[in-house]
This record gives structure tokens, C-alpha cells and sequence, in this order.
């Protein structure tokens, strides 16, 4: 019985192996990704098994149809552009119950009736342990689950990223959109397509509680503000881009609010906004993502393509000529991390940079206090102790944007924030001076001596651009 039990574990997969051994023996292997380790412990201690059954469903009339009211036009348009990829789109609430699923290819929508991801189903960790639409709301993250990954043993030929919904004031979890497929060990990851469906949901998920005749999802305000704001001036800069039909690349840091800048958040919701995102090009083929981008390029309105820089050269190539020809009434909106646009200045764009938070201290205070009021809308008020508010005010945020939305919807149901409320990393770090800002300060000076004092030559040195320079030679002097 032991030789059989060790064949049929040789049989495995090396990842299935470690998921059979931690559920019989609660121990795990060195090689298990931190984050997976962690929902297959939750899971683990609610109970889920790998022979978990079918997911259990609830009655529709009792599900919570505002999510899906405000975003099922949006959704229909892209699972539109999913159909020939193999995946499917979900939509569930904040329990993990399905409220809609959007599947164009028989075999795949058959697979998924077969393990009862239909709507009404409800897969949350606790009740199937790890999976594409469970674990984001767990983990309050994006996150993507693929085969053996899952711990029910029924999920183990599909692949599934799926990504938090937020309440733009609060940060408050809505729910989850999810894009699944059946996919083999070596497909391309799904996450650069969730990511490029998100950032068009979630200007939608704003323009909510603006549109006078819409749905609003419960807790929104429509006499508040976003929670957390774009820059102003950069943001009449690309209005102005959008009035004339012009070509802007937008840069900056990850999580910076890129997308958010070049697709219009907060402007009027006649605008016809298009998301684009290049690294699809992997999974669709040149061909085909070239013909999506003529196709949003041919229309007026607006086109934003996400890290463009991601295209291969031919492709790239392809795509200035259709920039080139696209119609008068079209803005396009180029966006890439800072570290990606070096030998690319060829464009002929305009280009837009978006500040880090902690090149704009007067922004991050502004953020605060909108996240304070958010919190209030939301039935959690609190109140930032001194001390407190300055640690938030003095960390760098490497996240920028993203991570100030993800510590504020963290932070505990307390009346008053102190030190000891704050992420370990926000505690830990040391107040600007450090030896991270000297050096910083030391290579600029001698990026600038050793191009002789010309500003534009010491920037290029950096690979940032001019008037990042200068605003870090503003902090450092």
C-alpha cells in the first residue's frame, strides 16, 4: 500500500505533490510561492480539502444585483474582445457568489458548468479553498490561481486571475472580476489581460455615482470627491491633448496613476474611452492585437495603450504608422514605466510625467484627508494620531498610488490610528535623510558634472526625464 501510495505521488506534478503533502501533513516545501502558502493555510484551516465537491450556490432573488447593473456594459464589451482567446469573464459579489459569467466557446463553457462556476455559485475560500475569485477578496489583491494551484481537485485544468472591485471613496471591496480559461503549464500568464480590463473598470466604477441616471452601488456619494485624486495640472494638460486629438505618452513609477490620467478619470462621461494593453500582444498574436488597436484608433474618442513599450519592435513599428493615420477626432495615450521609455523618444508624443507621492507632499496630505472622509462615508470613521500622520507622510511609497490605496483600505476598524495600527514597512522606515536620499542626491550630482551642467544630457544619464530632475534636485537642496 506505501509503494503504491509513493507511485501515484510520482505521478504528480511537483506542484501537485506539494499541495497533496501540506493537506495530509501540514507541511510545506521551501520551493510554494509566499502568497499561495498563505491562502492554502486559510483554506486549510477552514476546513477545504482537496476532494472538496462542487462549490455550493445560492438562491438568485438573493443576490445583490448592483455590481452587476453598473458594470454589465462595460463587460459585455469585453468579453467581446476576449472571444477567439479561450477565456471566460466573471463577475462575483463580495461573498464570492458568481452574478454573472460571460463565456463565447462551447468546450470552455461546458468545462465550467461541469465544476458548477455558474451564477449563484459561490467560490470562496471557504468554500473551495484556493481560486481565481476566492483568493482576491481574501487577499484583497490581484492575484492569479493556475491548475494545481487550486486546491480542489476539480479546478486543477483551469487557469483564473482575478482582481479586487473597489469602492473609488472608501476602498471598500465590492466584489470580483475574474477571466478564466483552460490554459497548460507554460501558457502566458493571465494577469496582462486582467490588468487591462481593470483599468477600464475602474473609471467606470467611478463614473457610477456620477451618471445621474445610474444605479449607485451602495456607499457612494455623489457630491464626494475621488479618494484619491490625480494631479490637476497634469490633468488639464491631457484634456487639452483629448480636446485636439493629439498623442500624449504618459510616464511614471508603477502604481503612479498613469492609466488613470491618460484614460480621463473624473472627466464627463461623454467621453469614449478604449484601453489597450500591449503585453496582449503575446497572447493574441501581432496580427490581431494590431486590428483591435486599428479598429480603437479608426473612431473618435480616446485610446489609451498600457505599457507600449511592451510590444515587440515590429509591432511597435506597426503601431506608429497607425497612430500616424488614426482619425482626427482621436487622442491617444501612450503610457510606460519610466524605466521603459529610454531610446524611445522618437514618438513625436507629448509627453505627460506623473510624479511619485513622494515627490508631492501636498498631494499625499490632500489624499489623506480624502481617505479620512472616505472612511466617514463609509460608517468607519477615524481619526490619524500626529505621529501616525507623519510616518504616512514620510514614507516613500514605493507603491505609490496603488500601495496608498491598499494600506488605507487596511488599516483596522479603530476610532484612532496610531503608529502601532500601521503596516510593519510604514513603522520601520527611516525619515528622509537616510542613506536612500543621500545616494540618490549623490547620483545626481554627478550625473549633472559629468555632462558638464546640461540639465537635459544629466537627466538622460538618469533615465528620467528633465522635469523629474528638477523636482528631485527641489527635495534634495
Amino acid at each position: 500500500m506505501l509503494e503504491s501510495r509513493r507511485m501515484s505521488l510520482e505521478a504528480l506534478s511537483a506542484l501537485e505533490r506539494q499541495r497533496v503533502e501540506f493537506f495530509e501533513t501540514g507541511l510545506a516545501s521551501p520551493g510554494i510561492r509566499a502568497d499561495l502558502l498563505e491562502s492554502w493555510h486559510r483554506s486549510k484551516a477552514m476546513g477545504v480539502l482537496p476532494d472538496q465537491a462542487a462549490p455550493p450556490a445560492v438562491p438568485a432573488a438573493s443576490l445583490d444585483r448592483s455590481l452587476e447593473r453598473l458594470l454589465s456594459d462595460p463587460l459585455d464589451y469585453y468579453a467581446q474582445t476576449l472571444q477567439d482567446t479561450g477565456l471566460s469573464l466573471l463577475l462575483a459579489d463580495s461573498n464570492g457568489a458568481i452574478l454573472s459569467r460571460w463565456c463565447a466557446e462551447y468546450r470552455l463553457a461546458s468545462a465550467l458548468d461541469r465544476v458548477n462556476s455558474v451564477p449563484g455559485a459561490v467560490l470562496s475560500e471557504a468554500t473551495v479553498g484556493t481560486n481565481g475569485l476566492g483568493t482576491p477578496l481574501a487577499a484583497r489583491r490581484s492575484v492569479e490561481i493556475r491548475r494545481s494551484e487550486h486546491v480542489a481537485e476539480l479546478y486543477v485544468s483551469m487557469a483564473c486571475a482575478g482582481a479586487p472591485v473597489r469602492d473609488p471613496f472608501t476602498g471598500r471591496i465590492l466584489g470580483v472580476v475574474a477571466v478564466a480559461g483552460m490554459v497548460s503549464d507554460d501558457a502566458p500568464s493571465l494577469l496582462p489581460v486582467l490588468n487591462g480590463l481593470m483599468a477600464g473598470l475602474s473609471r467606470q466604477v467611478f463614473a457610477g455615482s456620477r451618471q445621474p441616471d445610474a444605479e449607485p452601488v451602495p456607499g457612494y456619494s455623489r457630491a464626494t470627491e475621488p479618494a484619491f485624486p490625480l494631479w490637476p495640472e497634469l490633468q488639464v494638460q491631457a484634456g487639452r491633448i483629448r480636446q485636439v486629438g493629439g498623442l500624449g505618452l504618459v510616464t511614471g513609477e508603477p502604481g503612479s496613476g498613469k492609466t488613470g490620467l491618460a484614460a480621463g478619470r473624473g472627466e464627463p462621461l461623454s467621453l469614449r474611452v478604449r484601453i489597450l494593453h500591449a503585453p496582449l500582444e503575446q497572447l493574441y498574436g501581432s496580427g490581431s492585437w494590431l486590428q483591435r488597436a486599428s479598429e480603437a484608433l479608426a473612431v473618435p474618442g480616446s485610446v489609451v495603450i498600457r505599457h507600449v513599450f511592451a510590444l515587440s519592435a515590429p509591432a511597435l513599428l506597426a503601431l506608429q504608422t497607425l497612430l500616424a493615420g488614426r482619425h482626427p477626432g482621436c487622442a491617444a495615450f501612450l503610457s510606460a514605466n519610466d524605466d521603459d521609455v529610454r531610446g524611445h523618444e522618437q514618438l513625436g508624443a507629448v509627453r505627460l510625467e506623473v510624479p511619485s507621492l513622494r515627490e508631492r507632499r501636498r498631494g499625499l496630505e490632500s489624499m489623506l484627508a480624502a481617505a479620512v472622509r472616505g472612511h466617514a462615508w463609509s460608517g468607519r470613521p477615524f481619526a490619524l494620531e500626529a505621529a501616525a500622520r507623519s510616518l504616512l507622510l514620510d514614507y516613500p511609497w514605493p507603491g505609490n498610488l496603488t500601495e496608498f490605496a491598499a494600506v488605507m483600505d487596511g488599516l483596522p476598524t479603530v476610532p484612532l490610528i496610531g503608529p502601532a495600527e500601521l503596516p510593519s514597512a510604514i513603522r520601520g522606515h527611516a525619515r528622509p535623510g537616510g542613506l536612500l536620499q543621500q545616494s540618490e542626491a549623490e547620483a545626481i550630482e554627478r550625473a549633472i558634472a559629468s555632462a558638464g551642467g546640461n540639465m537635459s544630457e544629466a537627466a538622460r544619464l538618469l533615465g528620467i526625464g528633465r522635469a523629474t530632475l528638477y523636482r528631485k534636485l527641489g527635495r534634495h537642496r
